[in-house]
């Protein structure tokens, strides 16, 4: 995974005490420390996928140095390694910094595929720019995405996106390991959720456009 800007909002080590319990990587290609000091989270990775093929993870964030370099730096490091070059960035297609996943497909040579986020933007089936594919699946689990590459004698042919949405999902079969997992998940949850902390006479409503634009809480009618 890459971070996001709401995950650097938490205090750097506490963020790596998080991170250091998932099974797999969490990166970021262009962050430093608040004191100026090293990123403390790798920048990339290499994964060898079943069928034998080298996948290179490059990355790279909101609010960080220069995308366009540190990106370019990690490739340039990565493409020896790597049969294909994956940017997974939280970026988005719209900034006014113009730091934006379209930007980093025409200025960044060596980039296959870019799965971005962060501008919630729902690509139906991708957008190709610069002849890279950008994928995004828009927000709150509406989708989920698949990238579809074809690789040939080592080398990126073709890529394709589309999503699969939450209804197409809610139509396939269950998974009993899956459902008991679920299940001990919402049991440890609930735990902590059914506790009651405090009480309110507003509504409080945490989405961006009061959160971000607004007071959060609006008066019961």
């Amino acid at each position: 995974m890459v971070l996001g800007n709401h995950d650097l909002f938490l205090d750097l080590d506490w963020l790596k005490t998080i991170t250091g319990s998932l099974h797999y990587p969490a990166l970021a290609g262009n962050i430093s420390a608040p004191d100026g000091g090293e990123n403390p989270f790798d920048a990339y990775t290499v994964i060898t996928l079943k069928n034998g093929l080298k996948a290179g993870i490059v990355t790279a964030t909101t609010g960080g140095a220069d995308p366009v370099a540190s990106l370019q730096a990690q490739v340039n490091e990565i493409n020896t390694q790597a049969d294909i070059v994956i940017a997974l960035i939280h970026l988005g297609t719209e900034d006014s910094s113009g730091k934006t996943s379209p930007l980093i497909a025409r200025e960044v040579e060596g980039i296959d595929v870019i799965i971005d986020g962060h501008s919630h933007t729902v690509l139906e089936e991708g957008m190709v720019v610069n002849g890279t594919l950008i994928a995004q699946t828009g927000e709150y689990s509406n989708h989920i995405g698949v990238a579809e590459l074809t690789v040939v004698g080592g080398k990126l042919d073709s890529a394709r996106a589309r999503l699969v949405t939450k209804e197409e999902m809610l139509d396939g079969k269950e998974k009993e390991d899956t459902a008991a997992a679920l299940a001990e998940l919402v049991k440890k949850r609930d735990l902590y959720l059914n506790q009651v902390i405090g009480d309110t006479t507003v509504a409080l409503n945490g989405t961006s456009r009061y959160g971000r634009r607004g007071n959060s809480g609006r008066q019961n009618h």
